[in-house]
């Protein structure tokens, strides 16, 4: 292990190193003890192996199935959230065509969440969980908190400040709050629309 990472509710987060190519990966393991994280980590690790063609999505490398579980995925240097206080730091922002083309990148990786056989609702959305590579190309991660429309119910789990209000206190309407994030001070215009869900968003108009 090189150094930590972070810790999640679920799982702790370390980069290591490889001994033979020197490159750099993350190591995701259940906290010790916990039954129920390690069922959730397994369950996002099939996940991620499983989406692993997507191209917005983190890649997972190699993984032991044992108790606990734990698995390795292509390391990333930023985080959304790390990256936009480094800009502050330098008195700048991300453009608005680079805020844009950002949210373009996820609102893909969403669609295509969403469009499986049994659609993968994330569930917990915030720019701590999208990661950037060193060239900047956006990565979905921390998909533990995931839920099926039509599985198997699953205790829900998310960020109150970054979760749909519907989730939080039973309204009905969804504000994209990760757009206002990722280009702060910068303004665009929107349309309402419903989506199937009976759920109100903004769309780029």
């Amino acid at each position: 292990m090189v150094k930590p990472l972070g810790t999640g509710a679920d799982k702790t987060v370390s980069l290591i190193q490889s001994k033979k190519t020197r490159k750099q990966y993350a190591l995701l393991e259940s906290k010790k003890g916990d039954a129920e994280a390690a069922a959730r980590l397994r369950t996002e690790m099939e996940l991620l192996v499983w989406k692993g063609k997507s191209q917005g999505i983190v890649k997972v490398v190699g993984y032991l199935n044992e108790t606990p579980p734990c698995f390795v995925e292509e390391y990333c240097p930023f985080t959304l959230a790390s990256y936009m206080k480094d800009l502050r730091k330098q008195n700048k922002r991300v453009s608005r065509f680079g805020a844009l083309s950002l949210l373009k990148e996820l609102c893909q990786v969403l669609v295509d969440l969403h469009a499986d056989a049994v659609p993968i609702v994330h569930m917990d959305l915030k720019p701590a969980n999208i990661l950037l590579t060193s060239d900047l190309q956006l990565r979905l991660a921390d998909l533990g908190a995931h839920v099926r429309i039509g599985g198997p119910e699953r205790k829900l789990q998310c960020t109150p400040n970054y979760a749909a209000p519907e989730i939080v206190s039973r309204t009905k309407v969804f504000s994209l709050q990760l757009y206002r994030y990722v280009s702060p001070n910068q303004f665009c215009c929107f349309e309402r629309r419903t989506t199937t869900l009976g759920l109100t968003f903004g769309v780029p108009v």
